[in-house]
């Protein structure tokens, strides 16, 4: 049972460290891309990086329950839709759309000539 206990600790605590990463990763994503604006000087990279790792934390945090807490799949679906708990779609969703937004920005870049 002991095993057990830590394993579910364990789980608990990553998933609190994800959690953590994202919602810093989101707020220095931001202040980046504001910099970014002002100066007009863009990062490919750092903006594909940053919105691939938000879409995996996201991803991650939604299906936090199913890893934490050995919950089925369509257990799990079948409690949102029970209690109308759409916004939980919301976080994936929107890590999804930024990372579209990303691969979109990428490709609208013009590269420098060295």
């Amino acid at each position: 049972k002991e095993m057990f206990a830590q394993k579910d600790t364990l789980l608990v605590g990553i998933y609190a460290i994800v959690q953590l990463v994202f919602f810093t990763l989101a707020g220095v994503n931001f202040i980046i891309a504001l910099i970014a604006a002002i100066g007009k000087k863009y990062g490919r990279a750092w903006n594909f990086i940053a919105a691939l790792i938000l879409l995996a934390c996201a991803v991650v945090i939604f299906f936090a329950p199913i890893l934490v807490l050995d919950v089925k799949i369509a257990d799990y679906f079948k409690a949102i839709i029970e209690t109308k708990e759409y916004s939980l779609f919301v976080l994936p969703a929107l890590g999804l759309l930024q990372f579209i937004f990303a691969l979109c920005f990428c490709a609208s870049l013009n590269r420098k000539v060295k």
